[in-house]
């Protein structure tokens, strides 16, 4: 393999095999992930708690027929994830769920449960916060 740097030339030289070596030694660091299934379960009363998934980012469940008895799973979920503090980016680990959409399912929109998960869900999403941001910007220069 042949390294240059843009328009300086030759920067080194590395033999087929040492590149071969280096290029899977790369890989598989950016690679290297934790298997979410295989993170601590909790027993209780007869069912396997899986903590949560903290690989996974975004969830979008719209329209898949969930009940308010479903949303007390996911407020459950939900609220262990938020009772840890979030990485300040993702190549420090996993920061677990940061949206989540429920909308168009078997429950009201003013389901309390629904309103709850949400409530804990706003402080995570990385977009909502970014809003107000750009409103401020937007204020600021006018």
């Amino acid at each position: 393999m042949y390294v240059e740097r843009m328009n300086a030339g030759p920067l080194t030289s590395l033999s087929s095999a040492a590149a071969s070596v280096l290029l899977w030694q790369l890989i598989a660091e950016a690679t290297e992930m934790v298997n979410p299934l295989l993170e601590p379960v909790e027993h209780r009363d007869g069912k396997v708690f899986l903590a949560g998934n903290k690989v996974l980012l975004h969830l979008n469940l719209l329209r898949n027929r969930i009940t308010e008895v479903g949303l007390e799973g996911f407020f459950m979920a939900v609220q262990y994830q938020v009772q840890f503090p979030k990485a300040k980016s993702a190549s420090k680990g996993p920061v677990g769920l940061l949206w989540l959409s429920l909308e168009k399912n078997c429950f009201s929109p003013q389901c309390p449960m629904y309103t709850m998960i949400q409530e804990l869900m706003l402080p995570r999403d990385p977009i909502s916060k970014a809003k107000p941001r750009e409103e401020e910007a937007m204020a600021f220069s006018t």
